[in-house]
């Protein structure tokens, strides 16, 4: 996770430890970086018509936080409790982290536990950073806000990887595609996920099912698997605008506009059941927090799992969720400069990637006006989440959450393929709980934890 923090506290007793393993993650950076969806669609229809050069976001949780920026006074604005909460966060999260580092150096307690969480507590600490660094660079796009924001984006999502980048435009990375691997896996998958997937009805593709049919067969399948009976439930969200599973309240939230037919369902029923819930429950189950909320770092291993269940159930790899994550490092490349030419703002970054999003949707043939204007739709979406948090005109200057995705997936896809004499076992492993499975690393750490 980059460099460490600054230690200077005493060794803190057990008991005292015990209580930030019950301390969830309370801050979500990127809800900090969003506007109302009336100004964002008001944005996007002038952007895309030519209206205006770039979005103008106001991003009024951020400009809320702060007064003084520019001149260094640092108080609240109007909401002053909000920004009061935040700082108190911010201290007991750096106190979490100093004691749970010593407490990892302690040779008579297990070191592996307080350096999971200690990791945890760092990453929420960095989570605040990048809120407060977005809102300095939002009052002053001084070189140096530029360079501490870019900075902490790292830190937490990691070093961009122009070698991917590459790979994913002249078409070679589909040689970490293992076919042969994820047909093997997809029989093991179909026959774990027996139960769950005897749900979905048996109709061709061109039958779509609503949202409430959507939510009865997921609560058909957390019945067959037993997480019914652990308080799962799946249900439809009014506000939610894409699927998403709470862990802590035991919930699969769809939209109000969710549409799927029979194969869709499957591969949705591997994805956000066979892996967001069971790992979710299969942490809570071994009794460590840690495990049930996630570790520092395994969202973007979770999701990359979640994609392969996806392919292995379908038995192939065309799949909207990999065109979405490589699209997604396209438009992270470009905006960085990653083909070797100066870094962009969000309009020049729109420009050199829309082209190329439509050519992958022709696939060698023609660029209807269809094409055109989904390709324009979705790199649009991509921008505006490349570029979220920034008033758009700095160039090179993204939120770097938008990697990972295909990060993930590459991770597993090594993952699973480096255990292909085993893939059973490789997936057992990985359902241990909600942390990065494909580290060796902190797969040795999770078993020391567990087995002591």
């Amino acid at each position: 996770m980059g460099e460490k923090l600054d230690l200077h506290a005493t060794n803190p007793s057990r008991e005292e430890l015990l209580k930030y393993e019950n301390i969830p993650s309370e801050l979500e950076e990127f809800n900090y970086f969003d506007d109302s969806l009336k100004k964002r669609e008001a944005e996007k229809e002038d952007f895309l018509e030519g209206k205006s050069y770039l979005p103008n976001y106001d991003y009024p949780r951020l400009s809320r936080l702060y007064d003084g920026f520019m001149t260094g006074n640092m108080r609240p604005m109007t909401h002053e409790k909000e920004y009061e909460n935040l700082l108190n966060m911010k201290g007991q999260i750096y106190k979490a982290v100093q004691e749970l580092e010593i407490a990892a150096e302690n040779e008579d307690i297990n070191s592996a536990e307080y350096k999971l969480y200690a990791d945890f507590q760092e990453r929420r600490y960095m989570q605040i950073l990048l809120v407060e660094e977005a809102e300095k660079l939002r009052m002053n796009n001084s070189t140096e806000n530029r360079t501490k924001f870019m900075e902490t984006n790292q830190r937490l999502f990691g070093a961009f990887n122009p070698e991917y980048f590459r790979d994913i435009l002249d078409g070679t990375n589909t040689r970490i595609f293992d076919s042969e691997m994820i047909g093997n896996l997809g029989d093991i998958v179909k026959e774990r996920y027996r139960a769950e997937l005897s749900t979905v009805p048996d109709t061709t593709d061109d039958v779509y099912y609503d949202a409430q049919q959507v939510a009865d067969t997921m609560n058909q399948a957390f019945q067959a698997d037993g997480l019914a009976e652990k308080g799962w439930t799946a249900e439809i969200h009014p506000t939610k605008t894409i699927v998403a599973v709470n862990k802590v309240d035991k919930k699969l939230y769809l939209p109000r506009n969710t549409r799927r037919n029979a194969s869709e369902l499957k591969r949705l029923m591997v994805h956000e059941i066979g892996t967001h819930a069971i790992r979710a429950e299969n942490g809570l189950e071994t009794g460590q927090k840690i495990l049930e909320f996630g570790t520092a770092n395994y969202a973007d291993a979770e999701e990359g799992l979640g994609v392969i269940m996806e392919c292995a159930v379908a038995g192939n790899f065309d799949n909207a969720s990999i065109d979405r994550a490589e699209e997604r490092y396209i438009v992270a490349g470009f905006a960085l400069g990653a083909d070797g030419k100066t870094p962009r703002d969000a309009r020049n970054t729109f420009e050199i990637s829309w082209p190329i999003i439509a050519q992958r949707l022709a696939k060698g043939g023609e660029i209807t006006d269809k094409i055109r204007e989904t390709a324009r739709t979705r790199t649009y979406n991509h921008i505006e989440n490349a570029f979220r948090g920034t008033d758009m005109y700095m160039q090179g200057i993204i939120y770097s959450k938008l990697q990972i995705y295909y990060e993930g997936l590459v991770d597993n896809m090594k993952y699973f393929s480096g255990h292909a004499d085993d893939l059973e076992g490789a997936l057992d492993r990985a359902m241990i709980g909600k942390y990065n499975h494909t580290s060796n690393d902190e797969y040795h750490t999770i078993e020391k934890l567990l087995n002591g």
